[in-house]
């Protein structure tokens, strides 16, 4: 509370007023994570960003493209699918404000090829796996009897598969990752025909 006095230099008159100023704090925001890496395709929901007022006011959060921030470049979406930086927008009860930004990386998943299918007879030659993936696929993968048939893939080049009933088999080529995103898995389709067996019941000359 501030008082003015005010002295009326022609009447000796006095006045005296009481003034209440109420400063109104700013919000002072930190956010967690302030960089966050997603993998392409994926989508980050910025409200999952923690966010504290170190000032301990009442915050209502607004997410924006663009600094400032304001209702022209305010996100109507909160998922984010592609790279850049964001802001988040704390107003607090008293209409104060502060702004803090997110980083927002895409980082390249694994690429894994394009599978194809093949149908051979089980008493057939060895197969290239290699020849049944389409690319652009990385080349620092291994070849996989995910579903356990019991098909030796150690060597990708002559895998046999004599001995093995007829149906259908499939096996993968995988590339791990080596960061936030899956390993890529193609399949590819081997379709096993068993020989035909012939009786011969008659002949006829």
């Amino acid at each position: 509370v501030f008082t003015w006095t005010y002295t009326n230099t022609c009447t000796g008159n006095v006045i005296t007023v009481d003034q209440e100023v109420t400063i109104s704090p700013v919000p002072n925001i930190i956010v967690d994570p302030v960089s966050v890496s997603i993998c392409s395709g994926d989508f980050f929901n910025i409200e999952d960003v923690q966010v504290i007022d170190l000032e301990g006011t009442n915050i209502v959060l607004t997410y924006h493209t663009g600094s400032p921030a304001t209702v022209l470049n305010q996100l109507s979406n909160p998922y984010i699918g592609y790279p850049g930086t964001f802001y988040i927008l704390a107003t607090n009860e008293y209409g104060c404000a502060d702004e803090a930004a997110i980083q927002v990386n895409l980082v390249a998943p694994p690429n894994s090829g394009f599978g194809k299918s093949i149908t051979i007879c089980s008493e057939g030659p060895a197969i290239n796996l290699w020849n049944l993936l389409d690319p652009p696929y990385d080349n620092n993968g291994y070849w996989s009897d995910e579903y356990g048939f019991g098909i030796n893939v150690s060597d990708p080049t002559n895998v046999s598969f004599a001995g093995q009933p007829g149906g259908t088999y499939t096996l993968f080529y995988v590339v791990s990752s080596d960061n936030i995103c899956d390993d890529a898995m193609t399949p590819v389709e081997i379709i096993v025909v068993d020989p035909g067996y012939y009786e011969v019941t008659d002949v006829t000359c």
